[in-house]
């Protein structure tokens, strides 16, 4: 199945990248390639990736959280026909709730 990825989500990736990068530089490859590695095996099986996530103002949205050593981020994602949405990328620290209401 064919994925997008949303420009909220790019911006993640982008701040997370330059966060581990002053942490550890030698880890941003490994970032980059597990991040684009979680998003190809959800996409090739969407329906068995992934959680349901609790709230209702986002029915349908599913989170899928990345692999050691990155387990703290989670990749949140759509279903449509066609393709996968990923929405975001985030620290499972963060108040996700808030993050995902609407701007106005």
């Amino acid at each position: 199945m064919n994925y997008r990825v949303r420009p909220a989500a790019r911006r993640d990736i982008i701040r997370y990248w330059k966060i581990i990068k002053t942490d550890n530089p030698d880890a941003t490859g490994r970032f980059l390639d597990d991040v684009e590695k979680a998003m190809e095996q959800i996409a090739k099986h969407p329906a068995l990736l992934g959680h349901e996530m609790g709230f209702r103002r986002h029915a349908g949205v599913r989170s899928f959280r990345l692999p050691p050593p990155f387990d703290r981020y989670l990749i949140f994602f759509r279903l449509h026909p066609r393709h996968v949405e990923f929405k975001r990328l985030l620290h499972g620290s963060r108040n996700l709730p808030r993050l995902f209401r609407p701007r106005s």
